[in-house]
């Protein structure tokens, strides 16, 4: 069971070629115990030539150095890199990391991307605009080397937008955000029931003052699971944000009749919203 298992994962899976080694010489080692010992035929064995072998040996070494031991340094510079930008601020480790070569770069950068973009409020919140803006250079960079691989991967769409956003949040241009809602709507087209960036794009809208384009963008987002708290709760978010707080109202009622349940603390925060009308 274990080996038919390990085999399926193996195949179906993107999985590190040297775990099939293991695999086969376990399959070795079973047709030799199986194998009847009467029916054996005894060949002559043929002398291997050094050339052959050195070959031979020389491309499983290539192979297991390309497939273990470069990613395995990789990933522990990763961790190093993702230690430094959290802890100090710094990007001279994630610097070192992307220009290492390995086949799972496409991956590191994706996780060194997100890391910025989770890092990127609380430096706004701190005033340290230089450093943002020096993460978000290096974000974007990488991001675009992804896409020149995967064009159409939406979740590259989805960050590529986000770090637009911030850069214009931080320059006070409004041509960021008028790229960033172009990039969106394009992801829309290849993922269009993604919550996620219905609500990206609203936000979008929004901080370009269209308002009623926001809203749509986010009843959009509602409609698409009405059973769903995060989207209602966006939706009244945004109405607040609007100053339209008798909406607000109708909207609780209304996903409270899709049978939503807010927790505790958005219930919270909705009563203190109502409490203005």
């Amino acid at each position: 069971a274990f080996l038919v298992g390990h085999f399926v994962h193996n195949i179906f899976v993107f999985e590190n070629i040297t775990s099939y080694l293991y695999f086969f010489f376990t399959l070795a080692m079973v047709s030799s115990l199986c194998f009847n010992q009467k029916d054996m035929r005894v060949f002559k064995a043929k002398e291997v030539s050094l050339a052959l072998m050195l070959i031979v040996l020389g491309s499983c070494f290539v192979i297991v150095h390309y497939t273990s031991f470069l990613p395995g340094r990789a990933n522990r510079l990763s961790a190093r890199a993702l230690r430094a930008l959290y802890q100090k601020n710094s990007l001279l480790f994630a610097e070192s990391v992307v220009a290492y070569p390995t086949h799972n770069i496409v991956d590191i950068r994706n996780d060194l991307v997100n890391a910025i973009l989770d890092r990127i409020p609380i430096l706004f919140r701190e005033s340290k605009l230089g450093v943002a803006k020096n993460f978000l250079d290096f974000a974007k960079r990488e991001v675009e080397k992804n896409m020149t691989i995967h064009k159409k991967d939406v979740r590259l769409m989805t960050s590529y937008a986000q770090i637009v956003a911030f850069q214009g949040a931080l320059s006070n241009d409004p041509a960021y955000l008028q790229e960033a809602k172009k990039i969106l709507q394009e992801a829309l087209g290849y993922s269009p029931k993604r919550q996620q960036l219905f609500f990206i794009l609203a936000r979008a809208h929004q901080n370009l003052g269209e308002n009623e384009q926001a809203l749509e963008r986010i009843k959009d987002a509602v409609y698409l699971e009405p059973r769903e708290e995060e989207s209602w709760w966006h939706y009244i978010v945004l109405l607040n944000e609007q100053n339209k707080i008798e909406d607000v109202r109708r909207v609780v009622l209304e996903a409270e009749s899709f049978g939503v349940v807010f927790n505790q603390k958005r219930r919270n925060l909705i009563d203190q919203i109502l409490i203005q009308i």
